[in-house]
């Protein structure tokens, strides 16, 4: 929030909140004015439901603790991103990197060939 409050563009950089607090229509908004146009700019609305449906609320994060600062983390980067993207230069916010990670990767595959059996051995020598 603070390099979109910084940013040169904008001006009265400010929350704006909406539906029922702790509901799944709970949601929080960026919202500012562009200095050269005086346009009102908004940006998306990050709620609750959006995130049980994209997975963020499910998963083991603060989202379930602290789910008014996540709105509000969520709602500024989303901003930042459509906004002012170049100011970003690819910073992410608390658990976005994770949240996007679509995939787990299975483990590496062991190299060596070093069995169980084998590494029990080892312990064993080691002791």
């Amino acid at each position: 929030m603070s390099m979109v409050k910084a940013a040169p563009e904008f001006t009265g950089v400010s929350y704006e909140w909406s539906g029922n607090e702790k509901a799944d229509d709970w949601g929080c908004r960026v919202v500012a004015t562009r200095k050269a146009t005086g346009e009102i700019i908004k940006g998306t609305e990050i709620t609750i439901q959006m995130a049980k449906d994209e997975g963020w609320y499910g998963k083991n994060t603060k989202w379930k603790n602290m789910p008014q600062q996540m709105l509000m983390y969520r709602a500024a980067a989303f901003f930042a991103r459509a906004y002012i993207p170049n100011a970003l230069m690819g910073c992410t916010v608390e658990g976005e990197a994770e949240d996007s990670a679509k995939t787990v990767l299975p483990a590496a595959p062991n190299p060596l060939g070093v069995t169980e059996k084998v590494m029990k051995e080892a312990e064993e020598q080691f002791k």
